[in-house]
C-alpha cells in the first residue's frame, strides 16, 4: 500500500520569521526594533570609548608625521655624507668644486663646510694660498667675546673653515680646534672614524639667537690605513662640516602635511643640559603643552648617532575624531536597521543583478589572472586573452590625472610604433567601459639579464656578444624612428627560448621614452630619467639627451655581462652619479681577473666615454662593430639549445580551462579608443 504523499508546502520560514510569529510582530518590525536597540547600544559603546579612540587616532597621525620628518632628516643626512667621499679623491679640489657638487646635491636646509687639517709649519703657506683662492683677507681666526672672530693664536694643529656653501665670509677662517666643545667633537669624530653629530649651540654669525646642530665627518687620505685610533689620527685630512638649523628641517619635513593644526616639538633627550635640550617648538611654549596633554605623543627620530624625540599634540584648528565618529555610527546603524528591513526583496534583488553583471563580465577580451608588475604610473597585470587563451601582459593606468592619461597613451602609440623581433609587441590599446586606460603587449616567459647573472655569473664574451647584437638590433630600430629609450638595464632585457631560437632577447618597458621629433618627454620635464647603475652622464646633468645616452647604458650592460658588477659601485645612489660624471671605468678584465678579447673591451670602454662625442656614433655603427670582432669565441645554437634545454621554459603559453572566482575580467570599450 503506497502512503498518501503530502501536499506541497512552501519554504519553511526561517528562525527570525518564528520568533516574530512568536511576538506578534511581523519580521520587518522586529528587525526595526533589534536594530534600534544595537544601534543605540553602539553609540554608547563609542561615546566610553572616545578618549581611547581619540589618543590612538591622534598618536597613529602623529607617527605618520614622524616617518616623514625622519625621511627629511636622513635626506639631509645623506648629503653631508656625500661630501667627504668627493675630498677624498680629489683633496685639490677648489672653492667653486666645493659650491657646485653640494648645490647639485640639493640641500635648502643645509650649510656644509669643509676644514682641513693645518700643522703650525704650514700656515703661513695656507693662509697665502687661501687669500689667492678663497678670499683676500683670509686668516686662520678664533671666537673672542660675542660672535667676535680674531686672528688665531700659535697652536700646534689648527682646523680652520675652508670652504662653506652657502657662501659666509664671516665664518672663513674660523678654527674649529679654537673652541673647547667643538674640538671635542672633531677629535671624537677623528678617532672614532664616523660621523657626530653636536648637542644645541648658538650660531656664531647671527645676530638673534638660532639652535643649530653641527654634524662633523672625518676625511682620511686615500689610502692609508685606519683600522686602529692612531692610524686615523696619522691619516686625517680634515672634517666636513655641516651645520643643521631644526628652525627649518622640522617646517621643511613636514611640507605638505597638515602640522598647521597641530603643535610640534623637537628635542634632545641626551642634551647636558634642560636649555640644550629644546631644538624646535611650533609656538612659545608647545613643549610644555604637548607634555600636559592627554593625546601628545612622542616618537624617536635621529640624526647620525644623535637620537631626538618629535613630540605632536592637538592645536587649535585640529579637527576632532569623536563628534564625527558618534554621528557616523549612529546613522550607520540606522541605514543597517532599514536595509534589513527590506530583507528578502532587497537580497533577491541584488542576487539578479550580480548574476546579470556576471553574465556580461564573461564578454570581456581579457581575463586577468595575477598582478606580476607595478610602477609609478601602471599596475601590469598577467591575462588572458578570453578567445585565443593566449597569455598577455596588461599594463592599466593606476593614477588616472589628465597629464598621466596623455602620457600613457602616448607610451602605447610609441611603442606600437617598433616592429624590431627584440622589441617588447603591442598588441591593443584602449579604454574600459569605466575610463581606465590600459594597452594589452606581448607577454614575455624567460628570465631578465639580471636575474641571468645573479644566477650564472659572469658570461662568456661570446654569449656577450651575441646578446648585444640583440638589443642593439632593437636600438637601431628605435633611434631610427627618432625615439630614445632612457632606461636600457639589466633587469629591463629579457631573454628566452622563443620560437625555436634559443637566447632571444626581448627589449621591455619603452615608458621612459623620448621622441626626439616632438623634443619632448614621455615623462615631462625637468625630472631625472633612468636608473643610476647605467645612467650617462647626461642624464644625470639632466641635459637633452640623445641616442648616444642609450649606447652608453648599452655599454653599462655589456659591463655588467661581463663582470657581473656594474661599471661603477658604492654605496649612495649620489657617489655612484659622481663615478659616472668624473671617474674612469676600470676596464673590465681588470675587474674579472682574466683577459677578455681587446676589441670587445675596446668597445665596451668607448661605450662608456664620458664625453658623446667620443662614443660610436650610433646603434647601427655599434652592430657592425659587434659583427667584425675578432678573438670572440662564437656562441653557437648548439650550445645555447643545451643551455636552455636546462630550463623551464615555455615558449608560447596558452592558458585553458576555467578561471577561478576570484579572477577579474577586463571588459575592452573599442568605441572609445583614442
Amino acid at each position: 500500500m503506497v502512503a498518501p504523499t503530502k501536499p506541497p508546502m512552501g519554504p519553511e520560514p526561517s528562525s527570525l520569521g518564528r520568533r516574530a510569529r512568536r511576538l506578534g510582530l511581523d519580521r520587518a518590525t522586529l528587525v526595526v526594533i533589534v536594530g534600534l536597540i544595537a544601534t543605540a547600544g553602539a553609540y554608547w559603546y563609542a561615546r566610553v570609548l572616545d578618549e581611547q579612540r581619540e589618543v590612538a587616532a591622534f598618536r597613529h597621525h602623529s607617527r605618520l608625521f614622524a616617518a616623514v620628518l625622519q625621511k627629511r632628516l636622513d635626506r639631509s643626512f645623506e648629503l653631508l655624507q656625500a661630501v667627504p667621499a668627493l675630498i677624498a679623491v680629489k683633496p685639490e679640489l677648489t672653492a667653486g668644486d666645493f659650491a657646485r657638487f653640494v648645490r647639485q646635491a640639493g640641500s635648502k636646509h643645509a650649510a656644509v663646510q669643509w676644514a682641513p687639517r693645518v700643522n703650525e709649519g704650514e700656515r703661513k703657506t695656507f693662509e697665502a694660498a687661501a687669500k689667492a683662492g678663497v678670499a683676500k683677507n683670509y686668516e686662520i681666526r678664533e671666537a673672542k667675546g660675542a660672535g667676535l672672530l680674531v686672528h688665531a693664536d700659535n697652536r700646534a694643529t689648527y682646523v680652520p673653515i675652508l670652504y662653506v656653501e652657502p657662501p659666509n665670509a664671516e665664518i672663513l677662517g674660523f678654527d674649529l680646534f679654537s673652541e673647547t666643545s667643538r674640538r671635542s667633537y672633531v677629535e671624537r669624530a677623528r678617532d672614532g672614524g664616523k660621523a657626530v653629530v653636536s648637542e644645541r649651540f648658538e650660531l656664531i654669525e647671527e645676530q638673534q639667537p638660532a639652535p643649530a646642530l653641527a654634524v662633523y665627518i672625518p676625511v682620511y687620505r686615500p689610502g692609508q690605513p685606519i683600522g686602529s685610533e692612531q692610524q686615523r689620527r696619522a691619516a686625517f685630512m680634515g672634517v666636513v662640516a655641516g651645520v643643521l638649523r631644526p628652525s627649518e628641517l622640522v617646517p621643511s619635513g613636514l611640507e605638505g602635511l597638515d602640522a598647521a593644526t597641530m603643535d610640534v616639538a623637537l628635542t634632545d633627550p641626551g642634551a647636558s643640559s634642560e636649555e640644550a635640550a629644546l631644538l624646535y617648538e611650533s609656538s612659545l611654549g608647545a613643549e610644555v603643552g604637548i607634555e600636559a596633554t592627554p593625546e601628545g605623543a612622542s616618537f624617536p627620530v635621529h640624526i647620525g648617532d644623535r637620537k631626538l624625540t618629535a613630540s605632536f599634540a592637538p592645536g587649535i584648528g585640529f579637527q576632532r575624531l569623536s563628534p564625527r565618529y558618534r554621528f557616523h555610527v549612529a546613522l550607520s546603524g540606522v541605514g543597517l536597521t532599514i536595509f534589513l528591513a527590506l530583507g528578502l526583496a532587497v537580497m533577491r534583488t541584488r542576487r539578479v543583478v550580480k548574476a546579470a553583471s556576471r553574465a556580461a563580465e564573461q564578454l570581456g577580451q581579457y581575463e586577468v589572472l595575477e598582478e606580476i608588475g607595478r610602477g609609478g604610473m601602471g599596475v601590469v597585470y598577467k591575462a588572458r586573452h578570453s578567445t585565443l587563451r593566449r597569455a598577455t601582459a596588461i599594463k592599466l593606468l593606476t593614477r588616472p590625472s589628465e597629464n598621466l592619461r596623455t602620457r600613457f597613451e602616448r607610451e602605447a602609440r610609441v611603442t606600437s610604433r617598433l616592429r624590431h623581433p627584440n622589441t617588447v609587441q603591442i598588441y591593443d590599446y584602449g579604454r574600459t567601459p569605466e575610463g581606465a586606460l590600459y594597452y594589452a603587449m606581448e607577454f614575455v616567459t624567460g628570465i631578465s639579464l639580471s636575474e641571468l647573472v645573479k644566477s650564472e655569473g659572469p658570461q662568456a664574451p661570446g654569449r656577450v656578444v651575441h646578446l648585444l647584437e640583440q638589443i642593439v638590433g632593437s636600438l637601431a630600430e628605435a633611434h631610427t624612428e627618432g625615439l630614445v629609450h632612457r632606461d636600457i638595464k639589466p633587469a629591463n632585457i629579457m631573454v628566452q627560448s622563443k620560437g625555436g631560437v634559443p637566447d632571444f632577447v626581448t627589449v621591455l618597458d619603452f615608458g621612459l621614452v623620448r621622441d626626439l621629433s616632438m623634443q619632448e618627454t614621455l615623462t615631462g620635464r625637468n625630472v631625472p630619467i633612468g636608473t643610476p647603475a647605467y645612467m650617462s652622464p647626461e642624464q644625470i646633468r639632466d641635459e637633452t639627451v640623445s641616442e648616444s645616452a642609450d649606447l652608453y647604458a648599452v655599454g653599462g650592460v655589456a659591463y655588467y655581462l661581463l663582470t657581473a658588477t656594474p661599471p661603477f659601485q658604492a654605496a649612495t645612489a649620489v657617489e655612484v652619479c659622481m663615478g659616472h660624471l668624473n671617474q674612469q671605468p676600470e676596464p673590465p678584465s681588470r675587474r674579472l681577473g682574466r683577459d677578455l678579447p681587446p676589441e670587445l673591451e675596446a668597445l665596451v670602454l668607448q661605450l662608456l666615454e664620458k664625453d658623446p662625442a667620443n662614443r660610436p656614433a650610433s646603434a647601427l655603427e655599434v652592430l657592425r662593430r659587434l659583427e667584425r670582432l675578432d678573438g670572440v669565441q662564437p656562441w653557437d645554437h648548439e650550445t645555447a639549445r643545451l643551455w636552455w634545454s636546462r630550463k623551464d621554459n615555455p615558449e608560447v603559453e596558452v592558458l585553458e580551462g576555467p578561471v577561478s572566482g576570484n579572477r577579474r575580467t577586463i571588459t575592452v570599450d573599442f568605441s572609445s579608443r583614442s
